[in-house]
């Protein structure tokens, strides 16, 4: 830039300003409206009073409307501490009984702060908002105080003993000669933390990580967005939801209608910032009369016998899933029935995988006869391949003759396999979601059965089982050495160190369950082949292939 084009610049701002001087601030005169203060009858109520001051024409001054929002304010029970401002909305939430990390005196703590505070909840009475004066603060109630028109407005906010969900009641009575319509805005905010993001990859491969997302149930069925995924849209059918909001891995932060439901749900995402916004069905109020809008804001674990206190509904947003989560609950409370004996979740983890051996006994030890039984069958089943080798379809009808005949089942050994499967995957809901198992402590070096064993004994151990479980029990041998066949050998050869390095980094307690129920199967494949051999003896000439082909 030259000098002739800065002297230019700099003539032209002189210029302006000499042209348009920045104007003074007006000066209050008496036409000016003055600030009074309504008068609030408080005669039946406790506790600290912060007024709202108005002007004539009811309209909230600003600095007093900035007084009743930072006004700040604890509610706090035996589970809970919310710290809140004079107009309801949570600040930032203390969960007392949950430390950060194991044996740490630090509680778990969530702070709204970067989200513009978690919830704001606004009256509506025919399309107008109301406006607060003042607010009424004990040590668990916050009374506000409102009006507009010819209506009065009540809103009780209660955190209850023993519970981590803050009530609120909108009373609003009609004064007026003509009937009216009133309903509630309700705005969730959480801020987005970039360490909390998550790919697909990383949210397989990590997971211990908190990840955060939206959450909502719909006709009884959960649904969620991870934060990243979120984008400003309206979802459908609002007046199906039962509740909606936020989560991580343990704690739920949601708003549930009570006595109303919804006719408007919305995501918006700004920035680093995730809202969900609802309104209410509309209620009408006769004169004279006085109609109560009911809604409640969740804020605590993801613990069934906490989130049960405030809806049933609420104990869906535990993710053990629609299908396989029955199963799940039972399990948990099979495991929280022995927790509460020996008061030691890796006790309870053993107890219960010796239940579940137990009862699948009676189907181990059917495929193991089905199994010997085809092992016996091998010489019969060799002369039906030779003799129909030509024509495979009549192989397949006189093979299953055969089977038939024989009263065999070919694929009876699976049997066990496939029951211990929904069992295994409801073992894997309750590992990573029940908050039960957050710093549960085993013995020594596991502290955390929620998470992966440190020094890696565990899997490693289940690994050194699983190899010699496999070496212990027979498969027929089909007496062809095909290519499937060989195949077969493989994967079962290299499965023990797969299924091992899988399980190094998945939750101690899902390992040890494994662990204990590998040397479970070797015991009770031993008693079974000692048995078989005497009830069902094998011909010296009938070989039997082990699974490792060895």
């Amino acid at each position: 830039m030259d000098f002739r084009t800065l002297g230019a610049i700099i003539l032209m701002v002189a210029i302006f300003f000499l042209t348009y001087p920045p104007s003074k601030p007006p000066q209050r005169d008496a036409a000016t409206p003055q600030v009074t203060t309504q008068p609030i009858n408080t005669s039946k109520l406790d506790g600290k009073v912060v007024k709202l001051e108005t002007t004539k024409n009811q309209a909230p001054a600003a600095e007093a409307l900035l007084k009743l929002k930072t006004e700040l304010k604890t509610l706090s029970n035996e589970v809970l501490e919310l710290k809140i401002n004079s107009l309801g909305e949570v600040l930032n939430v203390q969960f007392l009984k949950y430390s950060k990390e194991p044996n740490s005196e630090e509680k778990v703590s969530r702070s709204f702060s970067e989200a513009n505070n978690f919830n704001l909840s606004s009256v509506f009475v025919e399309s107008e908002e109301v406006q607060w004066k003042s607010a009424i603060l004990t040590d668990e109630t916050l009374e506000l105080l409102g009006q507009t028109g010819s209506f009065q407005i009540v809103r009780r906010m209660s955190l209850e003993s023993g519970t981590y969900f803050l009530r609120v009641v909108d009373q609003i009575k009609n004064e007026g000669a003509s009937s009216a319509d009133a309903k509630v805005k309700v705005r969730l905010a959480e801020g987005i933390d970039p360490a909390k993001q998550s790919s697909f990859l990383e949210r397989i491969f990590k997971p211990q990580a908190n990840f955060q997302k939206v959450v909502w149930l719909q006709k009884d069925s959960l649904d969620y967005k991870m934060f990243e995924e979120v984008a400003s849209h309206k979802l459908e059918s609002p007046e199906t939801f039962q509740w909606a909001g936020f989560a991580d891995k343990y704690f739920l932060y949601a708003f549930v209608p009570l006595n109303t439901s919804l006719v408007d749900v919305e995501l918006t995402r700004v920035a680093l910032k995730i809202e969900e916004r609802f309104t209410t069905s509309t209620k009408q109020i006769p004169p004279g009369d006085t109609a109560s809008l009911e809604y409640a804001f969740y804020l605590g674990p993801k613990k069934i016998s906490d989130l049960e206190k405030l809806t049933p509904s609420l104990t869906r947003s535990i993710e053990y899933g629609n299908w396989i989560g029955p199963i799940s609950r039972v399990l948990l409370s099979i495991l929280l029935f022995f927790e509460s004996l020996f008061k030691n979740f890796g006790v309870a983890i053993i107890l219960l995988t010796l239940v579940v051996k137990t009862l699948l006994f009676p189907l181990a030890y059917k495929a193991a006869v089905s199994m010997r039984k085809l092992s016996l069958l091998q010489p019969k089943m060799l002369e039906v391949r030779e003799k129909y080798k030509k024509d495979p379809q009549r192989m397949n009808v006189e093979m299953m003759s055969l089977y038939k005949t024989e009263k065999v089942n070919p694929v009876g050994g699976c049997l066990p396999m496939l029951v211990q499967m929904p069992v295994f995957f409801a073992l894997y809901r309750v590992f990573f979601a029940s908050i039960e198992m957050r710093h549960s402590p085993f013995i020594a070096w596991i502290q955390d059965l929620a998470h992966y064993d440190h020094f890696f004994v565990l899997p490693v151990a289940m690994t050194a089982l699983m190899v010699y479980q496999q070496r212990i029990t027979p498969m027929p041998d089909s007496g062809q050495d095909s290519e499937a066949m060989r195949i077969q050998k493989v994967m079962l050869k290299w499965m023990p160190p797969f299924f091992g390095a899988i399980m190094l980094f998945l939750p101690a307690g899902l390992t040890l369950y494994f662990l204990v129920n590998s040397a479970l199967s070797i015991a009770q494949q031993l008693f079974i082949n000692k048995k078989l051999d005497k009830i069902l003896p094998r011909p010296a000439s009938n070989s039997l292939q082990v699974v490792n082909g060895n």
